[in-house]
């Protein structure tokens, strides 16, 4: 009768192992997800980011051109090349 009690818990603690090893499998699976969604996300907004900086600088190009025909001083064009660059930061 002894024997057959030390077999059943034996058999319970296997189970319960088993149970917290995929209790565990299931929680880093989760915890890889999330990380591959912030991975993602990451890159998703590394890409917006440049694509932004692009054309501001594209957009700041055309603005200096236009500044270079003009006869302005140079503190003049500055504060309208800042005041633009920011106008449009502010837009996106």
């Amino acid at each position: 009768m002894r024997k057959m009690a030390v077999c059943r818990k034996m058999r319970k603690e296997a189970r319960l192992n088993r149970m917290l090893q995929l209790k565990l499998l299931k929680k880093s699976a989760y915890m890889n997800l999330d990380w591959v969604r912030r991975k993602k996300l990451q890159s998703r907004l590394l890409i917006l980011w440049s694509t932004i900086q692009t054309l501001l600088l594209k957009q700041s190009r055309m603005l200096v051109k236009k500044l270079k025909s003009k006869k302005v001083s140079w503190e003049l064009k500055l504060q309208l090349l800042r005041k633009t660059l920011e106008e449009k930061l502010l837009k996106n």
